[in-house]
């Protein structure tokens, strides 16, 4: 694959890595052809796995909020862990954590391991 600094508006290093998304396949799936818009990999997440082993850190998935406490979010990630999210990361801009995060809601979350 061919890939510009213009695709991505930096310059390219070797062995960097690149987010993209599959956008195709070909040749019975051995041919894969990825974009390079952040417009999809941004709102792209996993909803299910089928298994743990699915679930890699950097990926974008569906959690569910278990409980909302002064330090931030507790979730349950696509069934299978708990994680949690700081205040810090919320981006709340002086808003209630209360108001603005209820139990039972869905919210995406870049995984991380720590």
């Amino acid at each position: 694959m061919a890939v510009t600094a213009n695709d991505i508006g930096k310059t390219l290093v070797s062995g960097q890595l690149v987010p993209a998304t599959i956008a195709g396949s070909t040749a019975g799936g051995r041919i894969l052809q990825l974009s390079l818009d952040s417009s999809l990999y941004t709102k792209t997440s996993l909803g299910e796995v089928s298994n743990i082993a699915s679930i890699l850190p950097g990926h974008l998935v569906s959690a569910l909020i278990t409980a909302v406490v002064p330090s931030g979010l507790n979730l349950k990630v696509c069934g299978f862990f708990d994680g949690t999210i700081d205040l810090a990361h919320l981006n709340l801009k002086g808003e209630d954590i209360d108001e603005k995060y209820k139990i039972g809601k869905k919210v995406s979350s870049c995984l991380r391991l720590d």
